[in-house]
């Protein structure tokens, strides 16, 4: 993005480096990001910024947006779980067609339109923001869970640097004047700042046009963060009778459902409750008893707004809507070698060792019973990643040589399945040439072609790490 790009109002925040954003309680050893900018977070890293009497009044008073994808002046909202195209399109034409589902339709099975979208005259554009995977073995401390000499291995999963995302501030513009000069241009939020990840460049603009108001009866109300409902009780409650509370309701359907959040508050390791919560593109239609400015939703909508909850966009309807652009998430699946050690590339080679002699060595029932055990099995696209990484080991040419002795004693096992079969065919076409080349024409080809391309959209790195982590330990008892 350019920086001629950036709007005339609200607020914009272009990734110098990648940003490894999550705001739940998790396993530290495998970060997982979100593909937007949530609202806590961002309020947060203002806050921090800012100092007395302006940052009292900013928190109470300023009701900040997540932040979006923002491309060639397109802000890329959560899709609408009503919103569907043709899963199998006979032609151009049918490739464009988007439907709404809670209107009448045809019986063609139709999918999601993605995660992410932008509206432009009738024109839907789908894109989602890129992501990065990193591998990082943990600093030395004085306290640590891991072996200090091998250290533990952690993924974190980022947002790529060089997008850009737009968000929303709703306060006095007197305020954001006061604000806007004391943040500068540059923050920082999203987990390790001082590891290289999170910084980005911030340009709050003001704008001149007030909201105008909206009236509606019938409209469609779509969830931009996790949407929190009382009851009549008071309870936390996702539930469709909890809306008459809020709105003088006729009639409601939906598309939607609820899961668990717990959430950080602003201040440092303070969280809220764990609430149930209706989920992200959660889509409600509304036919209200009388028509109403709809407008004043969009601030913010049920409880819990101030901790980011309750962001909702509003959409009269969605008729006459095509598909002109769809693009799928861009993930760029890598180790960073720069942060791997040789001892760590050791423990990769010694779990990918593990992996190839169990799949051609052992029978078929010893795969079922203990390799493929769910906490302990490597997918595919996992023996790939452990594959490539120990390409970089010293020791991979005297594991070839194993490898080559491993399919002569096990020659005659037809119980191997087609994945083991083709590993198996391929021990078979060692040659003494580079080991660049050899990798490049007699393995990585295969599997490329096979598996990876397959598997790209659905890579667990939780399981990778898990696995590293259990073979460590295993070791470590037997030591």
């Amino acid at each position: 993005m350019q920086e001629d790009d950036i709007l005339d109002d609200g607020i914009v925040i272009k990734l110098k480096e990648p940003t490894a954003i999550t705001l739940k309680k998790g396993d530290n050893f495998n970060i997982k990001s979100y593909k937007y900018i949530p609202a806590t977070t961002l309020k947060g890293a203002i806050l921090s910024k800012l100092s007395g009497e302006l940052r009292d009044e900013f928190a109470k008073k300023a009701i900040v947006k997540n932040g979006y994808l923002f491309e060639n002046s397109k802000i890329y909202y959560p899709v609408p779980k009503n919103l569907e195209k043709y899963k199998y399109p006979k032609n151009e034409e049918e490739k464009s067609l988007v439907f709404d589902s809670f209107m009448q339709g045809d019986e063609n099975k139709k999918r999601s339109l993605g995660e992410f979208f932008s509206i432009n005259n009738e024109e839907i554009y789908i894109k989602s923001p890129k992501i990065e995977s990193f591998f990082h073995m943990q600093r030395d401390r004085q306290k640590q869970s891991s072996n200090k000499n091998n250290g533990a291995i952690f993924a974190y999963e980022a947002l790529s640097k060089n997008q850009a995302f737009k968000a929303e501030i709703i306060c006095d513009n007197d305020l954001l004047e006061k604000v806007k000069k004391e943040v500068g241009n540059n923050i920082k939020f999203g987990r390790s700042k001082n590891q290289g990840y999170s910084n980005s460049k911030i340009s709050i603009n003001i704008s001149k046009n007030s909201n105008l108001d909206k009236k509606l009866q019938e409209f469609y109300m779509v969830c931009q963060s996790p949407l929190v409902l009382f009851d009549e009780n008071g309870i936390f409650s996702p539930d469709i009778c909890s809306f008459k509370r809020y709105l003088e309701i006729e009639k409601i359907e939906s598309k939607a459902r609820f899961s668990r959040h717990k959430f950080y508050k602003l201040d440092y390791k303070s969280k809220i409750p764990e609430v149930l919560a209706f989920e992200v593109g959660n889509v409600f239609k509304i036919t209200l008893k009388e028509p109403i400015d709809v407008s004043y939703l969009e601030n913010g909508f049920g409880e819990l707004v101030e901790h980011g909850y309750g962001q909702v966009k509003i959409y009269e309807n969605f008729n006459g809507l095509n598909l002109k652009e769809s693009k799928r998430e861009s993930r760029d699946n890598k180790i960073d070698f720069t942060k791997i050690s040789d001892s760590q590339k050791e423990i990769v080679l010694k779990i990918l060792k593990d992996k190839i002699y169990s799949e051609i060595l052992l029978d078929a029932r010893y795969i079922k019973d203990e390799i493929t055990h769910k906490d302990e099995s490597l997918t595919q696209n996992e023996y790939s990643r452990l594959e490539n990484t120990a390409l970089k080991s010293a020791s991979f040419e005297e594991f070839k040589n194993e490898l080559n002795k491993a399919k002569q004693s096990n020659s005659d096992n037809k119980e191997l399945t087609t994945f083991n079969q083709k590993i198996k065919d391929k021990c078979k076409e060692f040659t003494p040439y580079g080991l660049d080349k050899f990798f490049e024409d007699k393995i990585y080809s295969n599997l490329k072609k096979d598996f990876i391309d397959k598997y790209k959209d659905e890579i667990q790195i939780k399981a990778f790490v898990n696995k590293i982590r259990y073979l460590k330990k295993k070791d470590q008892k037997n030591a």
